[in-house]
């Protein structure tokens, strides 16, 4: 055992699994650190988030010096004695010391805009390089940070660098560094199997979780998670008993089932009277959190024109988005589902031809059309909209005479609205009714606008939201010019919150968002106070134009929803909530409820020891949803559904 550890190969891969070590401790302290306000009133959680995290980082320790140690086995330790090989180690030394600097950075990057460590979002991005990279260039000041890295980088390496090549140096036979590697694999695979990103699920606190996990484990197992399966990891019910439980739970006042088999959820609405033609542009905002309006209580006087609108609208006040990202806002505003685990439909696979508020528009002779001022290639989103029946009008297919300005995320909201009137001008010209899908940029990083257009400092939240405001306001005083402005409904909408994190395991404050719908020859104003999801959204317009439709949809007419009725879906990618009275219930891997009374204004959650028959309605919802999607279900009605 002695000469096993006073083995030159196997101590330097010990200083390589301290060096990892080391910087994942720190970028968990820095972490702690930043995130002091959320995480200090309980100092035995944190006690125990960084106990659980030492394995993690542990794993991924392993795991990452495992392609180092495979690449320096093969090396004759003679190469090492010369100042050559010296060199050219210290080289490799420095490149990877610098990445997991770099890493840390990113971890710290991510934690600012998510609150989270690496994660399924962060592999996401991955597969938009250009858009990321321009992003954050734009955001943050990398110059002077890829300069501080390199700096550190640099006295963190020299200490190790001497030490290490003295270590590779000693004499060592390949049959004894490939045995050593095989160890090390193996502990490498026997710690990740005893672990996983669920152990920290037991904080209810969701800045405890994270702070539990390791960023580079944490990737890798979302990776590995994202296409998880709700029947194997979710509780389930009888399958009859969930199809049961949702054809009474979907039934409205203006409904009725179409078949009597009872996996079956077709309903038909029925709106007496004429359907209605009316045009419809339906403007999805980013990020709109509704704390950032004044009506909503908001001092800064960020949102003059939104506040004025509210007023003059329908306007929702209780409405709650599904997830914490643009697509599934997108998902949950034009198919109407709840948010089922894992990514959201735009980014899965035979996601063409679903039942969808376009699917109706199509069908009534709408043009319809996705207008995105960046890039929607991002996210998959011109698959998904123009697999769904909607023309495409991004930034790619822009003239250049119709950009003003951009920025990495894309054209500026200004430009994007100018492309609206310009599309509903046309088809009024055609004489062809439209629905205009519009999804703005702005209100993302970098936050760069065209300048004089708002009066306080570009680069922040505050900024996006007040230029956002500007440009809805120059917008809609533009259309009431237009010819085809009184027979044109306008939706405003927001995507997601700003921010997703709190101390509950879903705060419920960030996902609260606006709904205003706008139409002042039509609609007369309304505050509506009833709590409602974003997958209401697309029944709510159709009841609007007064349609009768068979339907699919897991929402309802917010105008028409009973009291008993209201209730929201809000989700995280792993997290499935159900918000419904005074309670919520939270559906998790592996096969896990958890149940909460929630406490307002504070929405303060107390665990609820004894499941209610809310358990039962929440898991009926996403398990016959998930059933639908993933088995290509959920598609307009053919013979067979009657």
């Amino acid at each position: 055992m002695s000469q096993m550890f006073g083995n030159g190969f196997l101590r330097s891969s010990f200083r390589l699994l301290a060096l990892f070590w080391l910087m994942a401790i720190l970028t968990r302290l820095g972490l702690t650190v930043v995130s002091w306000r959320f995480v200090s009133e309980s100092p035995l959680h944190l006690f125990y988030a960084w106990l659980i995290g030492f394995p993690f980082d542990l794993a991924a320790g392993f795991i990452l010096t495992s392609f180092w140690i495979f690449g320096l086995a093969w090396v004759s330790p003679r190469w090492f004695s010369e100042k050559k090989g010296r060199y050219i180690l210290g080289f490799a030394l420095a490149i990877f010391a610098h990445a997991l600097l770099f890493l840390a950075a990113s971890e710290f990057i991510f934690w600012e805009e998510f609150q989270a460590r690496l994660n399924f979002i962060a592999i996401d991005y991955l597969t938009y390089t250009h858009e990321v990279v321009r992003n954050v260039w734009e955001s943050y000041p990398m110059v002077w940070i890829s300069l501080g890295l390199w700096v550190l980088t640099y006295l963190f390496v020299k200490p190790f660098w001497t030490a290490f090549s003295i270590d590779l140096a000693v004499p060592s036979t390949l049959k004894s560094r490939l045995r050593i590697l095989l160890g090390w694999v193996l502990v490498g695979a026997f710690l990740t199997s005893l672990i996983e990103n669920r152990m920290t699920n037991r904080f209810h606190n969701p800045y405890y979780q994270e702070l539990g996990r390791n960023g580079l484990f944490s990737m890798g197992a979302a990776w590995w998670d994202q296409g998880i399966s709700y029947s194997q990891f979710y509780p389930m019910l009888p399958r009859e008993e969930a199809f049961a439980t949702m054809r009474k739970e979907l039934l409205t006042v203006n409904s009725h089932l179409i078949s009597e088999k009872n996996e079956n959820l077709w309903r038909r609405v029925e709106n007496p009277g004429a359907e209605k033609k009316y045009n419809v542009i339906q403007i999805t905002v980013e990020s709109l959190s509704a704390s950032y309006l004044g009506v909503f209580g908001n001092d800064q006087k960020l949102t003059p024109y939104l506040d004025q609108l509210s007023r003059e609208s329908l306007f929702f006040t209780n409405l709650y988005a599904t997830g914490s990202r643009t697509i599934r806002g997108m998902e949950s505003l034009s198919l109407s589902i709840p948010p089922t685990p894992g990514q959201s439909i735009l980014r899965r696979k035979e996601n063409e031809n679903l039942f969808s508020l376009g699917a109706l528009f199509k069908r009534r002779g709408y043009d319809n059309l996705f207008i995105y001022g960046g890039n929607g290639f991002f996210d998959n989103m011109n698959a998904f909209f123009s697999g769904n029946g909607f023309r495409i009008h991004d930034i790619e297919s822009a003239g250049p005479s119709d950009i003003t300005f951009k920025n990495a995320w894309g054209a500026c909201d200004g430009d994007v609205f100018n492309w609206v009137l310009k599309e509903a001008d046309e088809a009024f010209a055609k004489q062809q009714p439209f629905f205009h899908f519009v999804m703005t940029t702005s209100n993302h990083r970098p936050f760069t606008y065209p300048e004089g257009k708002i009066n306080i400092p570009q680069g922040t939240y505050e900024s996006g939201v007040q230029y956002t405001d500007v440009a809805i306001g120059e917008f809609l005083e533009a259309v009431k010019l237009k010819p085809w402005f009184k027979n044109t409904i306008f939706v405003i909408v927001a995507d997601h919150c700003a921010r997703s994190s709190g101390k509950t395991t879903i705060p419920l404050q960030e996902y609260h968002i606006p709904l205003m719908i706008w139409q002042p020859a039509l609609i007369a104003p309304q505050q509506i106070d009833k709590r409602c999801s974003q997958m209401d959204v697309a029944p709510t317009i159709a009841g609007l134009l007064n349609w009768s439709y068979d339907t699919l949809f897991f929402g309802k007419d917010i105008l028409k929803m009973k009291p008993e009725e209201e209730r929201a879906f809000p989700a995280t990618y792993q997290k499935v909530g159900y918000y419904r009275g005074d309670q919520i219930a939270i559906l998790q891997p592996v096969k896990q409820v958890l149940e909460f009374q929630v406490k307002s204004p504070e929405m303060s959650f107390t665990p609820i020891q004894e499941r209610t028959g809310r358990v039962k309605e929440a898991i009926s919802y996403y398990q016959t949803c998930s059933e639908l999607t993933t088995q290509g279900l959920y598609r307009p009605k053919n013979e067979e559904s009657k």
